[in-house]
């Protein structure tokens, strides 16, 4: 398994690009947000900053979520069901992250950014790629 902890989050459109260019530039926004969580992950001023920045990753990733499954509902995606109960997964993961952050837990945040880097690499190449032919 790729290591994603230390690579910068690269979108590449031949690899990324699921057809419908509203969801490539979310993607990319979140690409940047992973980036940027990465780039100061190590500074110790960045630790007040973090919980700023997840918490607008968090409404972030919830507003593509959620825009995304509005638009497979429109287009009557077949496995519209599949796809919003992997969308609730993640967020639920990503809550309690955020849960254990906001009451002084100490998460691994290169864990956490790692984590961001596979489950979205994996998300858009795997499961999004699916409905690539209703974007078109």
């Amino acid at each position: 398994m790729k290591n994603y902890s230390e690579d910068v989050f690269v979108w590449v459109e031949e690899t990324h690009s699921v057809g419908k260019e509203e969801f490539d530039n979310h993607h990319k926004v979140i690409f940047d947000l992973i980036n940027e969580m990465q780039a100061h992950q190590n500074q110790e001023q960045f630790k007040l900053e973090f919980r700023d920045l997840i918490t607008r990753s968090i409404d972030y990733f919830n507003f593509h979520l959620k825009k995304e499954q509005e638009w497979l509902a429109e287009v009557n995606y077949p496995d519209y069901e599949e796809h919003c109960e992997l969308h609730k997964q993640y967020i639920l993961g990503i809550s309690k992250f955020f849960l254990d952050f906001t009451q002084n837990k100490t998460p691994d945040i290169s864990k956490f950014i790692q984590f961001q880097k596979q489950w979205w690499t994996d998300h858009i190449c795997n499961e999004d790629m699916k409905y690539k032919s209703y974007a078109q």
